[in-house]
């Protein structure tokens, strides 16, 4: 499963909007985090395109990840249907009612947990200071009920 086929995927669920992907403007780099917050979860949901197969800093997008991206021809995005490897019910049941910043912060607590740093909601309020104590508390308790327990053991 290569990225353009999984951002046609997205596309395809109305999940992202691919009309602003390449757009320089705030709405642009808005949808492009989205859509890089999917590729990410997607894992979770035995969908692992091998971006994070190598340590590259403590950054939920690895710059290989970001390369493609960015070079994608987004003319070539048609609706598809999910990639075999994904576990679409599951993915869809999580993802699809949640905003940009629940994405955002799933993806985050996440990818503390993998660096081995599981943080509290505190600290994690410490860190993010712009978010509300209640939304990180609610998604660090999301990810622990709908994520982490869908995860294969490592």
């Amino acid at each position: 499963m290569a990225l353009l086929e999984f951002i046609s995927y997205l596309y395809g669920k109305g999940l992202i909007d691919v009309s602003k992907l390449n757009e320089d403007s705030i709405d642009g780099l808005d949808c492009r985090f989205e859509a890089l917050k999917h590729v990410y979860l997607a894992k979770y949901f035995g969908l692992d395109l091998g971006y994070w197969d190598k340590p590259d800093g403590n950054d939920v997008y690895p710059d290989t990840l970001q390369h493609e991206f960015f070079a994608l021809d987004l003319t070539k995005v048609k609706p598809m249907s999910a990639p075999s490897e994904l576990r679409e019910d599951e993915y869809l049941s999580v993802v699809s009612d949640k905003s940009k910043d629940w994405l955002s912060m799933a993806a985050a607590i996440l990818r503390e947990k993998e660096l081995g740093r599981d943080y509290s909601p505190e600290q994690i309020d410490f860190n993010k200071p712009w978010q509300n104590l209640e939304f990180i508390r609610s998604v660090y308790a999301d990810v622990h009920r709908l994520i982490l327990p869908l995860a294969p053991a490592a």
